[in-house]
């Protein structure tokens, strides 16, 4: 029996915390119970145990807080209130958290994640004088949806800001440049904002107890304060803003007459420069047909990104209207055809054809009371049937068509619509239809033909396989399971070879020779001539595509001053095979301009630009202005290296040096604000980069990747089976045998199956449900038919724990989507994701100081523009920054230095494959030499400290010193466990997911001895002070996820390839900066002529 405090309001318990927080001290830490109160089954009830009154007299209700003093009894993962004489009262636990202080309990947290959708974000200034330029940079980036409100503070004046979808990069420049001059804060919900960085603990409570609350808004600060204040009111910032030209007027005139004559001007469509990326697609009703074509041949997951409104006009004919669900996502393979619609001037309910523009430009207000923009309203301009040159551009016959945005519904929709409908007209149709035998209804019985269909019928019956045993309930007889398993394993034998019969087709000398050749393009940085051995091989297999990729990668490495003549006229045949080009050069370079007219395609444009090189000099002119249109056209459509090789055509005759300074600035700034792109990247090497990513066939000897995982694994069952926690080994054993089922070793996985169920009968039922679910995957590896039966039994356990273990419900349910990613990640495009790559190469925010991030932003800086003179110094700098940091300071900040550190990596990563990579990793490997190895004698900073070399490890895994990141990481390792009675479990299970994302890292045959260490530090925390910890059935789901981790390591690849991937990049990314920044095509183009 314990006593606790009862809340039954956000409030109050954040401003009990507030009072007391300071005050009060206990050994054991702080625990608070989110909890369903039966009598307050409306909103959640807070009980908080560990509290201790003050030493001064001093009781609950001296203070405003309706706060109850409760005895509480724990049982079987219930709270239970004793009342004398009256019934208990059972409460139902949703959350619980435990901590040091009680302060902590309401804290902000700093993230994991940012936000994934964020409509406002507030700038508080606590200097006015950042107001313009915060106000400039946003329009610069063409958002103008800005509002401010003024604010006394402490008799200063401050502003704050609210802009509507921040730009990416002002948030950056901010939270860098800004940090000590303004604070950023995003929405919680109406009313309630949250420091940028940070969520709070209680965010749920928040959410339910402020949702009607619109009296005051609250402002929740890093260092736990919060501040309130009345709603503010806001203003529009054009209302303060003033506009000036950059040249002066040439006179002032008067003004004659008080008459202000209207002026009508018809606005126009006019062809823009380049068409925009589509956002709305508009089809008539004659095209419903190819729209359902199209849509049969999108998967369902692409689907749900896709909205549709079914419109209908004063004729009565349908319209279908298309857009996504997200703007911009997908842009790249969606293509509805019909018409094609973009937003204009940053209207999002404002659409004009992508490749029109109004002339003549208005103000942004104009276009709003033209076209009576409302919110909520899409306005749709349709210009009429024909081009430009049938109605002049004028708009008197074009469309203007309005519409509600909520008249979208999701595309899954029309679909499931359109399939009943088919369904039903199949339906009718077999109802009209008359099946009619006519004289074989008489005709004589065959006996022996029957006789022979029996026996064949009951033959059939026999192989057939049962139906398995129904999922046992709790009362029961407890043995089902097994029994169930059993037969599974008697059945699974016969089927086994049919079941798992594939055809593989032996690889011809060429392609062995192109997977060769790629492979050493990943593993081993690109050279001319390994791309120019592909391009020859690519041809003879007749990939054009392919071929002529490798032909811009070698010319890519040519030196600047040449033009290889031999691969330009390789090039101009290989795009002639895909365009189906023929005839004279003359009629060749006629029909590739109709083409790239026509089809307003790069490959097109591409070969009308190669052949006009050979044009006459009279006709050279012509044929550099053509090009230069059409390029401008379909140059966002084309990866960077094309892009700056095809205007270095043109630049190297006409020398113009305002265009190739638009084209170096665009292709610069692309690189800065988002790094190399996907496409950026040849899709036969991605396919290559994904099928590494499975363990290669052992050799005769064993000594391959599966001999190296099953090692692994053999060593990890050793550790499993030391587990003092019986429930934790044999889920262990469940996850060993998804593992071993992965790599082909079915037999031993069955045994660890075998075991596991037979001896977890009597254990709870999420305990089975967590070997059931493992036992799906395993045995879905070699029978997904077989799989079935233990499926339904999951599904049973899962049925009996929706009223009793909700927690472990929700964790279950979470563990399994993460299962299915895994093997549904089947297709390059989706593992070499952003999202994918996030999971081992997570992006934080910078925690570092303000001196620090000016460090990395001169060290960033000099990179991005290429100033080599400045690299070694800046790295010099930020490494003496961070030695200081350790070796003097009393208060190191641990995690300003690991983002530091991590940061410098990422750049030195880039710069490895340049003429100063070598020198910048031998610094780099220098200063880790000469680090202390002797951690500070305060627990928490040598905790800290343990996790700064983890990053270190990271860092030189990266950098390609295997060796020199397994010392350091083994080294922490053994320093966790020396210290498992001092680790509480969490920093303990915390230590050890770092330590795993590096091990994922390095070869499969340099994991085991990490593996091991780790290993033998779990099973001595089992034994050590916090051995009940392990007990815990709330505590089981984050040891089980770290075996997970652990077990995934010993076989997967994905952080291996990933890293190859990203080497990959940060070569490319290096070979396009170097030539865009240090190449002057202009001036070659002077010195020739």
């Amino acid at each position: 029996m314990r006593k606790a405090y009862m809340f039954h309001d956000i409030n109050q318990f954040s401003d009990f915390v507030r009072i007391y927080g300071a005050k009060s001290t206990s050994a054991r830490g702080y625990t608070l119970y989110r909890v369903r109160h039966p009598e307050h089954p409306a909103k959640d009830t807070l009980l908080l145990f560990g509290f201790r009154k003050p030493n001064k007299l001093w009781s609950i209700d001296d203070i405003d807080i309706h706060a109850q003093e409760v005895q509480i009894e724990e049982k079987d993962d219930q709270l239970v209130q004793k009342r004398k004489g009256e019934d208990n009262i059972v409460f139902e636990i949703l959350y619980r958290q435990h901590t040091d202080t009680l302060l902590e309990q309401i804290q902000l947290r700093p993230w994991r994640d940012e936000p994934e959708s964020l409509r406002e974000l507030l700038f508080w200034l606590h200097d006015p004088q950042q107001m313009p330029w915060l106000v400039t940079t946003s329009l610069k980036l063409n958002n103008d949806r800005i509002q401010y409100a003024t604010i006394e503070q402490d008799e200063a004046k401050h502003i704050i800001l609210r802009i509507e979808t921040p730009s990416y990069y002002l948030i950056q420049w901010c939270e860098e440049q800004h940090t000590s001059k303004l604070d950023l804060y995003y929405p919680l919900i109406d009313g309630t904002f949250i420091e940028w960085g940070h969520n709070h603990p209680l965010a749920d409570l928040w959410r339910r107890a402020q949702s009607n609350r619109h009296d005051e808004w609250t402002f929740f600060r890093a260092d736990g304060t919060r501040q309130h204040m009345p709603p503010l009111k806001w203003e529009d910032v054009y209302q303060t803003t003033e506009f000036s030209l950059d040249f002066p007027a040439q006179s002032v005139w008067s003004q004659e007459s008080d008459e202000k004559p209207r002026i009508p001007v018809s606005l126009r469509l006019e062809h823009r420069g380049r068409p925009l990326d589509p956002e709305l697609w508009l089809l008539e009703e004659d095209e419903q047909h190819h729209l359902e074509q199209l849509l049969s041949m999108v998967d369902e997951e692409d689907l749900k990104t896709l909205l549709i409104s079914v419109q209908k006009d004063e004729q009565g004919r349908k319209r279908f209207i298309i857009r996504e669900k997200h703007m911009g996502e997908g842009r790249q393979y969606l293509d509805f055809g019909g018409k094609q619609f973009a937003t204009y001037k940053g209207f999002y309910n404002l659409f004009l054809p992508i490749q029109y523009e109004l002339q003549p430009q208005l103000r942004r207000d104009q276009y709003r009371k033209i076209f009576s923009l409302q919110n909520g309203q899409f306005t749709v301009l349709v210009p009429p049937p024909g081009g430009p040159e049938t109605w002049d551009g004028k708009l008197e016959s074009a469309e203007l068509l309005t519409f509600k945005e909520n008249s979208f519904e999701p595309m899954l929709k029309l679909i499931d619509y359109l399939m009943n409908s088919e369904s039903e007209h199949l339906t009718s149709l077999l109802k009209k239809s008359v099946f009619d035998f006519g004289a074989y209804a008489k005709a004589p019985s065959r006996p022996d033909l029957r006789e022979k269909k029996d026996k064949e019928k009951k033959e059939d019956e026999s192989k057939a396989p049962k139906k398995p045993e129904k999922a046992a309930k709790p009362n029961e007889d407890e043995s089902a399971g097994v029994e169930v398993k059993k037969t599974v394993v008697k059945k699974r034998r016969k089927q086994q070879e049919a079941e798992n019969v594939k055809i593989e087709v032996a690889p011809t000398e060429l392609e062995v020779q192109e997977a060769d050749l790629e492979r050493k393009l990943i593993s081993k940085g690109q050279q001319m001539q390994t791309w120019s051995m592909l391009l020859d091989t690519k041809a003879l297999l007749k990939k054009w595509s392919e071929a002529t990729d490798c032909a811009f990668e070698a010319l890519w490495l040519a030196a600047h001053q040449e033009t290889p003549a031999d691969i330009h006229e390789q090039l101009r045949g290989l795009l002639d095979r895909q365009l189906d080009i023929k005839g004279t050069p003359g009629k060749r370079l006629a029909k590739a301009e109709q083409l790239a007219r026509k089809e307003q395609e790069p490959i097109a444009v591409i070969s009308y630009i190669l052949h006009g090189q050979q044009e006459s000099e009279d006709r050279i002119n012509t044929w550099l202005q053509t090009s230069s249109e059409l390029l401008r056209g379909v140059e966002q459509k084309m990866r960077k290296k094309t892009r700056w090789l095809m205007w270095r055509e043109l630049l190297r005759r006409n020398g113009d040096v305002r265009e190739q300074a638009r084209i170096k600035e665009s292709i610069l700034g692309e690189l800065n604000q988002q790094g190399l792109a996907p496409y950026d990247v040849p899709h036969f090497i991605q396919n290559r980069l994904f099928q590494e990513r499975w363990l290669q066939p052992d050799d005769e000897d064993s000594s391959g990747e599966i001999g190296a995982a099953h090692g692994n694994l053999d060593m990890m069952k050793n550790s499993v089976d030391a587990f003092p926690v019986a429930h934790l080994r044999y889920i262990s054993y469940a996850i060993l045998a998804r593992a071993y089922s992965r790599i082909g070793y079915h037999a031993q996985a069955h045994k660890l199956l075998e075991e596991a169920l037979s001896n977890t009968k009597k254990e709870e039922d999420y305990v089975q449900a967590w070997i059931y679910l493992y036992s799906i995957q395993a045995i879905q590896v070699e029978s997904k038919n077989e799989s079935r039966v233990y499926r339904q039994q999951f599904q049973t356990l899962l049925k009996q724990m929706e009223k009793s273990r909700s927690s472990h419900l929700t964790t279950l349910k979470a563990v399994e989507e993460t299962l299915k990613a895994r093997v549904e990640l089947d297709n390059p495009a989706e593992f070499l994701s952003k999202e994918n790559f996030k999971r081992f190469y997570p992006v934080n925010a910078s925690p570092a100081s303000e001196e620090t991030q000016q460090i990395m932003q001169r060290l960033t800086t000099a990179f991005q523009n290429g100033l080599r003179d400045q690299l070694m110094p800046n790295v010099e700098a930020a490494l003496d920054h961070a030695s200081r940091e350790l070796n003097e300071k009393k208060h190191t900040d641990y995690r300003g230095l690991s983002w530091l550190l991590h940061s410098m990596v990422e750049i030195i990563s880039k710069m490895r494959a340049g003429a100063d990579g070598r020198k910048l990793i031998q610094r780099f490997e220098d200063f880790v030499r000469d680090l202390p190895t002797t951690p500070p004698e305060n627990k928490m900073n040598a905790f800290y400290f343990q996790l700064l070399r983890l990053s270190l490890s990271q860092g030189l895994l990266e950098l390609g010193n295997e060796l020199m990141a397994n010392n350091i990481l083994q080294q922490t390792l053994h320093w966790t466990n020396q210290e498992t009675d001092h680790l509480v479990s969490l920093d303990f299970i915390d230590m050890c997911s770092s330590a795993l994302k590096i091990i994922e890292s390095a070869q499969l045959h340099n994991r085991r001895d990490s593996l091991q260490i780790l290993m033998q530090g779990m099973i001595a925390q089992m034994n050590g002070p916090y051995k009940n910890t392990y007990h815990e059935h709330s505590f089981s789901s984050f040891v089980l996820k770290l075996i997970d981790q652990a077990i995934e390591a010993t076989l997967s690849k994905e952080k291996l390839t990933l890293g190859l991937y990203k080497q990959y990049m940060d070569q490319d990314e290096l070979l396009i900066r170097e030539r865009i920044l240090h190449e002057d095509v202009c001036l070659l183009a002077k010195s020739s002529s």
